[in-house]
C-alpha cells in the first residue's frame, strides 16, 4: 500500500492529501535506530551528486513518457508491487508533464544506519537554527541510505514541484517515494494563498482561513514530512486560525437540510484548474435513490454555505458526496455561483 508521511505540525486528519498525489515507503514499526544524519548539498561529494540528479533526471523523462514498465523496475520491491497510485497520479497529470522540463533545486543525502526500522528517523540538515536548515521525520525508516531529489517542473500546464526518494541499493539508486505537487492552483501561488488565508481571517472566518492556510502549507511544502524555518513558521500562524468544531468521524458537524439533521464528518479542499472546490462527506441513511438523494445533496450544500457565508469568497464549488452506513457514496457538484 501507498503510505503518506504526516504533515509537521499540521494535524493529519485535516490536510490536504490530494496533493501528496502518490508516496511510498512501506515499512513496519520496529526498535529505534541511532545516528541518523543528513548531507546537505555542498556536503554532497561532486559525483555522487552528479549520480543522484542524472537518476532523478532519468525518472523524469520516465514520467514524461509515460514509462511506467521502466519506473516499476527501477523501484524497491514495496513500492514496484504497488504502483498503480503513482501510473494513475503520472497519467492524471500528463498535461503538466507534456512540453516540460525540470530543474534541481536541491537534493540531501540522509543516512539511517542500524539494523532494524527506526519507528522516528529525524534528520537535521545544514546549520541547526540557521534560516536555512532543513529537517526530516520519517517514522517507520528501514535502515538504508536515501536521498531526496527536489525538481521544479515547468513548461506544461502548470508548474509542478516532484520530489523523489531514492534508496541505495549496491551502487544504484532506486525509486523509493514519488510526491508531485502544483505550485500553483487556479493561476496563483502558496503566497497568494497565504495573504487570502490572513483576510479572511481578519474578517472572522476562520474556516475559510484554515483551509487557505492549509493549501498554502501545501503548495510550498515539496514533501510532508520535511521542516524549514518557514513552514514552521506558517504551521504555527495557521493553528491560530484553526476552528475549534472542525468535523470529524468522531465529532461530526450537524448539518439541518430539507427537515433532516445530517452529520458531516470531512470537508477537504481540492484543487481544480479554476481555484479550490470544497469536498464534504456526510453520513447518509442510504443513497439508492439516485434524484432524491442528489437534491439532498445540494441542500447539504446550500445549508453549508447559509451556515459559512465567506465560503461563496472561498470556494468555486462545493462537491458534497452521501455515504450511506456501508460506505457507498454518492456525489453531487453545487456550483457557488448558483447559489442565491
Amino acid at each position: 500500500m501507498l503510505k503518506e508521511f504526516p504533515m509537521r505540525g499540521i494535524p493529519t486528519c485535516t490536510r490536504l492529501a490530494i496533493f501528496v498525489v502518490a508516496a511510498a515507503l512501506c515499512f513496519t514499526a520496529g526498535a529505534q535506530a541511532q545516528n541518523q544524519t543528513c548531507l546537505s548539498p555542498s556536503d554532497i561529494d561532486a559525483g555522487a551528486r552528479n549520480t543522484l540528479e542524472q537518476t532523478a533526471q532519468r525518472f523524469f523523462d520516465m514520467s514524461k513518457s509515460g514509462d511506467f514498465a521502466g519506473l516499476r523496475s527501477s523501484a524497491i520491491g514495496s513500492l514496484a508491487s504497488n504502483f498503480g497510485g503513482i501510473e494513475g497520479v503520472i497519467t492524471q497529470n500528463k498535461p503538466n508533464f507534456d512540453n516540460s522540463r525540470t530543474a534541481i533545486r536541491t537534493d540531501f543525502v540522509l543516512e539511517a544506519p542500524g539494523n532494524a526500522t527506526i519507528q522516528r528517523a529525524e534528520f537535521f540538515c545544514g546549520i541547526y537554527n540557521s534560516a536555512d536548515r532543513v529537517e526530516f521525520v520519517i517514522p517507520n525508516l528501514p535502515p538504508a541510505r536515501y536521498a531526496i531529489v527536489i525538481s521544479d517542473i515547468s513548461g506544461g500546464k502548470i508548474p509542478m514541484t516532484l520530489s523523489l526518494v531514492l534508496q541505495q541499493e549496491g551502487a544504484t539508486w532506486k525509486l523509493a517515494g514519488y510526491y508531485l505537487h502544483p505550485k500553483e492552483i487556479g493561476g496563483h501561488n502558496g503566497e497568494w494563498y497565504l495573504q487570502q488565508a490572513r483576510q479572511f481571517k481578519s474578517r472572522g472566518d476562520t474556516y475559510s482561513a484554515w483551509f487557505y492556510y492549509l493549501t498554502a502549507w501545501q503548495i510550498q511544502a515539496p514533501v510532508d514530512f520535511m521542516s524549514t524555518p518557514t513552514l514552521d513558521k506558517l504551521a504555527e500562524e495557521m493553528q491560530t486560525a484553526r476552528p475549534s468544531d472542525l468535523p470529524s468521524q468522531n465529532t461530526p458537524l450537524s448539518v439541518a437540510a430539507n427537515g433532516q439533521t445530517f452529520g458531516v464528518f470531512e470537508m477537504t479542499p481540492v484543487p481544480a484548474s479554476d481555484g479550490l472546490q470544497l469536498t464534504v462527506r456526510y453520513k447518509a441513511p442510504n443513497v439508492s435513490d439516485v434524484e432524491s438523494t442528489r437534491n439532498q445533496n445540494l441542500a447539504v450544500g446550500k445549508a453549508l454555505v447559509a451556515k459559512y457565508p465567506g465560503f461563496r469568497d472561498a470556494f468555486t464549488q462545493i462537491v458534497a458526496y452521501a455515504v450511506d452506513p456501508q460506505g457507498r457514496a454518492f456525489w453531487t457538484p453545487l456550483p457557488l455561483k448558483d447559489v442565491k
